[in-house]
């Protein structure tokens, strides 16, 4: 035997030695504290990394030790890879948490503890739990066979199968009601409301709806058809339904124009100018069939079929395919305009007013449609056009590249990330993967895509929910000639939602470009409500970078390709200027100097 051979036998011999008495004294120590065993990793059945409906169906994980049931265990959805898809989820006999929800059972000395997570979750991947001094006995993940439909109690609503509509194409209302008959009447909502249709005695029916309907949708019946004539308008149109109850809804939608035959002169396409309505935004604070992308409401009325329902703070998933409450052009009885459908109607008014003609689009059309800017110089994003994909930022960043105008009428606009999927919509605002496409979710400058680069402003929660007038920064620039204004005087004190800047502000920051020009500055209160950053979570200041306080900002910047930027940093800027004649005037610069108008 060499001398190298016996060197390397001794040392075996000697980490044997030493593994034995290691493993020895281990299980001596973990006998005198049996609840203190190392945490283990249990790999959980897989369930479909994608499922072909994405049908929200309740996903329980189940599990029994011996003993007292775990209370400090924690739960973890990661994909295949191993990636973080949600926060560790901690086991808690508390009722009042918002997920998950736990339930303790024993069956003699076995304790059986089934977590319910909700339907946000039955796409995740995998499951493995972390636990920390128990042996599992068993598990199991149990999915529901089927969805469960919900008796429809309410009295009148529905919705339209797409958003938008071009003049020639066929409308299918899907109404519920509890009567035999219901009315319709049509209209157009601009400078006036202007009644174009009407249909009286149509055939009712109730239509109930899936127990998760806000993201599985309704799949009702077509109710009644109607086609749009050739001769109307682009513009924001809605349906009202009511029957002899007296109840009514609104069932809203955009008639986009039929596409131009010819390509314009660049004369002509100087003068045309696109906008954008905001309907993604709508769908998004719809909480029609339980949830929203802000709220998830527990329905007591589930209960007897999902007894283990738990509520996460919003949904993931929201679905196009349901009636929407927040998309209505009027707003309720005794309210003021919203930040949605309703406000958006001051700022198509003013359009008409001032005589400046503009084609609507919807956020869908946008997304389907790389080719709807190319005959126009102006596009306009007005009111909350909060939910944007990353087909829609892609368009908006190459119409400003080969010098198109931008007039940004918004407050916390181009903000989070959505991903659609036929009539699916996803947000992930957490700072995980979509499910839809794989994707990372989140705001878009949390994707290193700041909206500031190109608006020249950003939302941040400084001065949310309050309303303020605009102090004047710089009276001699151009836009705003004709208004008389001085440096320091007060503007936008008056609208029909309050002052001009307000509910959401946006700011300058360290990606605006260099040359944006402050022109005013809402006055605004400065505190922030929240605590954190990003928009998913409070804002606060980054490192090397000045955040605007409350106030909204009004800017202009040329864009180096060759067109201009006017934001006004304020979700009430739109609805403000219907009243305000300096900043109604401001616009009206803004307009001659893209369009010549």
């Amino acid at each position: 035997m060499t001398r190298r051979s016996v060197i390397k036998s001794i040392a075996l011999l000697f980490l044997s030695v030493i593994a034995w008495q290691w493993k020895w004294l281990l299980s001596k120590i973990q006998g005198l504290f049996p609840n203190t065993t190392s945490a283990s990793s249990i790999a959980m059945p897989t369930t479909p990394e994608s499922l072909p409906s994405f049908q929200a169906k309740q996903l329980l994980y189940q599990f029994k030790v011996k003993g007292q049931a775990p209370t400090q265990s924690l739960i973890e959805l990661r994909n295949r890879n191993d990636i973080l898809f949600s926060n560790t989820i901690k086991l808690s006999k508390d009722k009042k948490a918002d997920y998950p929800h736990v339930a303790y059972s024993k069956e003699q000395d076995v304790s059986i503890v089934t977590i319910a997570l909700s339907p946000e979750y039955d796409s995740y991947p995998d499951l493995k739990v972390e636990a920390k001094g128990i042996t599992i006995h068993d598990q199991r993940v149990i999915r529901q066979t089927e969805l469960k439909m919900l008796e429809n109690t309410h009295p009148i609503e529905g919705y339209t199968p797409k958003i938008s509509y071009q003049p020639g194409e066929k409308v299918e209302f899907k109404v519920h009601t509890q009567k035999k008959e219901f009315n319709l009447v049509i209209s157009r909502f601009g400078l006036e409301e202007k009644v174009l249709y009407q249909k009286t005695g149509i055939k009712g029916a109730t239509q109930n709806y899936p127990a998760y309907a806000y993201r599985e949708g309704c799949n009702w019946q077509t109710s009644f058809e109607f086609t749009i004539p050739e001769d109307w308008e682009s513009g924001m149109y809605a349906a009202k339904v009511w029957d002899e109850s007296k109840r009514e809804f609104y069932i809203t939608w955009i008639v986009r124009p039929k596409p131009i035959k010819e390509k314009p002169t660049m004369e002509e396409k100087k003068k045309r100018i696109a906008m954008l309505s905001a309907t993604n935004t709508w769908q998004a604070y719809n909480p029609w069939g339980g949830a929203s992308l802000y709220t998830y409401k527990r329905n007591p009325r589930f209960q007897r079929y999902l007894p283990d329902q738990i509520g996460p703070r919003f949904a993931q998933y929201v679905s196009t395919q349901r009636p929407n409450p927040e998309g209505r052009p009027v707003p309720m009885l005794g309210q003021e305009p919203t930040h949605l459908a309703s406000g958006e109607r001051y700022v198509f008014a003013w359009f008409e007013r001032e005589k400046i003609p503009f084609d609507l689009y919807s956020d869908m059309d946008f997304h389907q449609n790389p080719h709807l800017l190319d005959s126009y110089g102006t596009l306009c994003i007005q009111t909350h056009n909060e939910y944007w994909t990353k087909e829609m930022y892609d368009h908006l960043e190459k119409f400003v590249d080969r010098g198109g105008n931008l007039i940004y009428l918004c407050g916390n606009g181009v903000y989070w990330k959505m991903v659609i999927n036929n009539d699916l919509m996803e947000v992930r605002k957490d700072k995980e993967m979509h499910m839809l496409n794989g994707e990372m979710g989140g705001t878009w400058r949390s994707l290193k895509r700041p909206e500031s680069r190109l608006l020249g402003v950003r939302y941040t929660t400084p001065g949310i929910s309050t309303f303020a007038p605009y102090r004047v920064l710089n009276p001699e620039h151009w836009i705003f000639e004709g208004t008389g204004v001085k440096k320091g005087d007060i503007m936008g004190k008056e609208g029909p939602r309050g002052p001009a800047s307000g509910h959401e502000t946006d700011k300058r920051d360290a990606n605006s470009p260099k040359n944006v020009i402050l022109l005013a500055k809402g006055l605004n209160p400065d505190e922030d409500p929240l605590q954190q950053s990003d928009g998913s979570l409070p804002v606060q200041t980054e490192k090397g970078m000045e955040v605007g306080k409350g106030g909204g900002e009004i800017v202009y910047y040329d864009h180096a390709k060759g067109g201009g930027v006017y934001s006004v940093g304020s979700t009430t800027y739109g609805s403000s200027m219907w009243v305000d004649p300096v900043l109604s005037k401001m616009l009206r610069n803004v307009l001659r100097r893209f369009t010549g108008l």
